[in-house]
Parts: C-alpha cells; structure tokens; sequence
C-alpha cells in the first residue's frame, strides 16, 4: 500500500515536470538505472539515455509545433485494479499511457509507455481533460451538414483511391488515425502510408473492401454520421470522424468491434464485391500465409498474455480459415 502511494505521488511529479518541461526536476525523480520502455521499441536503461530521449521528445515537438500534455488517471492492467498513470495528449487527442514504477522511496524505476488504442481509452482521467471534440455537430445543423458533407468526400476519396483528394482533407503534423487494436498514427503523410499499404494488402490477397455512409446511435448521439468498411461484401469496420471549426479531419477513430459495427445502418446500398474467378492454389496460398499469421498471433500471446486486441485478430483470422476450408471443397 505504501508503495502504491508512493507510486501515485510520483506520477503525479513526474507529469507535472513534464508538462513544465523541467527536465531537471525529471532527472531528479528518476533512479539512475531505471528503464525507459515503448511499445514496438526498444528499451533504454540509465537516467542519463532516458533524459536524452526526453529532451529529444521536447525538441521534436517544438520543431513540429505540437504539444504534449500529460493528465492523471488509473488504469486497470491485469489482476492490477486501479493502477495510476499518465494520459498522454498530443495535440489534445490521447495517443498514449504512461505508467510508472517506483522503488520504496518513491524513486522512478521504470517508464512503460503502452500505444495499444484500447487500452488508452480504458484509462479514467482522475483530473480534468481537456475536450478538442466538436460537441456542437449533433445539435448544429450547419456543423452537422458539414460533418456529413466531409465524411462523403473522405469515402468517396477512399473508394476512388484517391490520395491526393484524401490529403485535402487531412492535416500535416494533427490528424490522428486510431484504430481501437493498434497504436495511434500521427500525420497526413503518416496516414496516407498506411492506407498505400492497406491497398497494397488488399490487392494482394485478392480481397475487395468498400466504404459506405452510414449512421449509428453511439454515446448517447442518435444517427451519428460515419463511414462503414465492408471487406468482401461483409461490413468489418466503422470509422467517426471529428472535424476541426474549419471541416479538416482533426481524428479517424476506426472500430473494429463487431458489436459496434452491428449497430451501424448504412445509408446506401453496400456493394457486393465482383465475381472472382479463383484458383485452388490461390486459396492454398493464402490458407498458408493465414496459417503463419495465426502462429505468430499466438506466439505474442504467449508472451504478452491474452490482450483483447490479440485475441480479436486471433479470431479474425480462424473466421477466414473457416472461408477457406468452405473454398477448397467448393474448388476441389
């Protein structure tokens, strides 16, 4: 218990230096071997490579104009319950959890730094969070109509594959693309990357994904514009949207939740994908390719434990495992 409240009265320091950008009151809360960690990263051990890589956090943001602020809350992570950390605001959107680890006398031993999009929405902040959503588009007619108009040409864009239209829409260094099982992208080149190679993915596997207008009741807001992805005739995926006073796309949040994705109503006819004339070595190949997708899957679990974005791809692809039994005896 003592070190409980040693743990919540150091992260409660540690953000308010960070949000001063005193490094050197940081450098003061940190033991000198402690442990810096990033998902998909890395770690770095010692204070002295952990304050390098905040001072070089600091001058990226400032050579990027942007802004960070850190925001108490807890967290449950495993059989922890109410465990404290950090929100981390870039821009005023949550893009991260920190959490910190801290020896008997209340000196920082570790720096957990998690990306994963679920876990960052289940924190709950413990002191007031600044709120950059456009709260006025469900009453306002004129920013409603603006939201829907912005949500077509996103779709229109994105069915068209055109990047050059889609990049009108999106801001250099302060849209963020989240997606509920994956961390937070951040910029307009950024994310026009990661749709290129969602086209690439999808061409590859000779798949056919759409995105229709849709509505949804969400968070108490009834027929809340969105866009609905439907891969291979069947919808996976609803995307919101939030504008910024002058319609560019401040955030893409993409849920995959199929609960979430039931509710959605779409608002034209979903396309059926076009007849393929498949092969048996086709399926086979891709059975293969599923095959080292779920093994890897289970590895990371494994080793992470059952994480609810694991387990959600782990799913996803027995479903197309099932499909592709289903084609080989239809094929053969």
């Amino acid at each position: 218990m003592l070190n409980r409240v040693k743990t919540a009265d150091a992260t409660k320091e540690y953000a308010q230096a960070m949000n001063a950008g005193d490094v050197a009151t940081v450098a003061s809360l940190l033991d000198n071997d402690v442990i810096f960690s990033r998902q998909e990263q890395n770690s770095i051990v010692g204070k002295e490579n952990v304050l390098r890589r905040i001072r070089n956090l600091f001058w990226r943001l400032d050579e990027q104009n942007q802004s960070l602020q850190l925001i108490n809350a807890i967290v449950d992570l495993g059989q922890s319950k109410a465990r404290p950390c950090l929100i981390c605001l870039r821009n005023g959107l949550p893009v991260a959890l920190c959490v910190l680890s801290c020896k008997a006398n209340g000196m920082i031993t570790a720096v957990a730094v998690l990306l994963t999009g679920d876990i960052v929405a289940s924190a709950r902040a413990t002191e007031p969070m600044p709120s950059v959503e456009d709260t006025q588009d469900e009453v306002d007619p004129q920013r409603r109509k603006l939201w829907i108009d912005v949500t077509k040409s996103y779709i229109g864009s994105f069915n068209q594959r055109d990047l050059a239209g889609l990049s009108y829409l999106l801001d250099e260094r302060e849209t963020v693309f989240h997606r509920s099982d994956q961390q937070a992208i951040i910029g307009k080149n950024n994310i026009l990357d990661r749709i290129r190679d969602l086209y690439r993915r999808i061409d590859k596997h000779g798949q056919h994904l759409a995105v229709v207008n849709a509505i949804i009741d969400l968070d108490d807001q009834k027929a809340r514009p969105c866009t609905l992805g439907v891969l291979d005739g069947v919808p996976v995926s609803v995307g919101i949207l939030r504008l910024r006073n002058d319609g560019v796309i401040r955030k893409i949040d993409m849920i995959m939740d199929q609960e979430v994705v039931a509710k959605a109503r779409a608002t034209e006819e979903i396309p059926k994908p076009p007849e393929k004339s498949l092969e048996l070595q086709q399926v086979l190949e891709r059975e293969e390719w599923l095959y080292n997708r779920l093994k890897k899957i289970k590895m990371a679990m494994k080793k992470q434990g059952n994480l609810p974005h694991l387990i959600t791809k782990k799913m996803r692809v027995e479903m197309q495992l099932e499909k592709i039994e289903y084609l080989k005896k239809k094929l053969s």
